[in-house]
């Protein structure tokens, strides 16, 4: 079974996250957090690509093209409120800068065996987390980083972003 956590509540924005029928596929209208609340959310103009629970900063600047005009509130919920997660064993992250609050939304991590995330290491967003910041909260909690791929560079040709792999020791 796969889940996904989509917070604009849009039939459009989660039918991209399912590309073919399957019954065993869930989009569930929620934004993943360290608490459960109901929260501000920035959304883009690239479609919904860069929206964020975190305000843009230097994502401004970096992508002029992109436009944060809208504030919506989502609800958010912390990964262990949903019970199925302790069945999980694969979590895939993009949360635009917010992956730490998603793991501080957990207090067990031990049935996940891989962790793939996409990080930001500039403050693209106003409080957003870096890549050492997520470091060491999966490698205490076991994990070990395998790699990085599909790396982005900002103007000046500096790593700002990148997706990341972590297996369970």
């Amino acid at each position: 079974k796969i889940y996904a956590f989509e917070p604009i509540n849009n039939p459009s924005v989660c039918n991209q996250l399912i590309l073919h029928e399957d019954y065993n596929t869930y989009c569930l209208n929620y934004a993943l957090t360290d608490h459960n609340d109901v929260m501000c959310f920035h959304t883009s103009s690239n479609n919904f690509e860069s929206s964020s629970l975190f305000e843009p900063q230097e994502h401004i600047t970096e992508f002029p093209d992109v436009k944060f005009t809208d504030i919506i509130f989502v609800k958010c919920r912390r990964l262990d409120h949903f019970h199925f997660v302790q069945f999980c064993d694969v979590l895939i992250m993009d949360v635009q800068g917010a992956e730490l609050s998603v793991l501080k939304g957990t207090n067990d991590l031990s049935n996940f065996r891989l962790i793939i995330l996409e990080y930001i290491s500039s403050n693209m967003y106003n409080n957003s987390c870096t890549f050492e910041d997520i470091h060491r909260r999966v490698l205490d909690r076991g994990f070990e980083y395998r790699e990085t791929f599909s790396v982005y560079y900002n103007l000046t040709t500096q790593v700002f972003a990148g997706n990341a792999i972590f297996v369970k020791r």
